[in-house]
């Protein structure tokens, strides 16, 4: 397979009530550092308020359940706190840097992995302060498939309504994309 792997991994929510979605997001990242992909193509947002959370009872680390392994150790962390937001995540998404963090910055023969954890509704991805709409995150697909920003993309959306986040996709670009939604 010729090109790069790209991977942009999201927990879209904060607090302790929402461990998972960042608990998701740092086993992810283990396994995809597991099978060869370097940190310079990986994008990782995460509010990153649970390792350290005064109800964590493993304080500075993120268990996971699978092997009671810290998770958290070595995650990059390129957007935080107050720069998980839906602007960043399309910036970050789309390769502009005008955020000053790392970006996704593929080409025609790369292939990209999105991976969103979190809280939706009917038709938007939910970051702690704002959201994300349908018509921004598609806008953005379209625009990316046609400045040949990918060969192929897969999302993987986990939140409360995420197929209808998927609706109005155009079918030019949904040869090139595999969805997988869970509502």
């Amino acid at each position: 397979m010729s090109g790069k792997k790209w991977i942009l991994l999201v927990a879209g929510s904060k607090g302790w009530e929402n461990y998972q979605h960042q608990a998701n997001v740092c086993c992810l990242y283990q396994i995809i550092k597991q099978h060869g992909i370097p940190d310079e193509q990986i994008v990782v947002m995460m509010y990153d308020d649970i390792a350290n959370n005064k109800e964590n009872p493993t304080n500075g680390s993120i268990i996971s359940v699978l092997d009671d392994t810290n998770v958290h150790l070595g995650v990059p962390k390129d957007y935080t706190g107050e720069d998980v937001t839906r602007d960043n995540f399309l910036a970050a998404l789309q390769g502009d840097d005008s955020t000053g963090r790392k970006v996704i910055k593929s080409g025609a023969n790369d292939n990209i992995y999105i991976y969103m954890c979190g809280l939706g509704t009917v038709g938007t991805f939910q970051f702690p302060e704002q959201s994300l709409s349908n018509a921004d995150f598609i806008g953005a697909i379209n625009n990316m498939s046609q400045t040949a920003k990918f060969s192929k993309m897969v999302i993987f959306m986990s939140s409360s309504f995420s197929a209808s986040v998927f609706e109005g996709l155009s079918n030019s670009v949904n040869g090139k994309i595999l969805q997988e939604n869970h509502n």
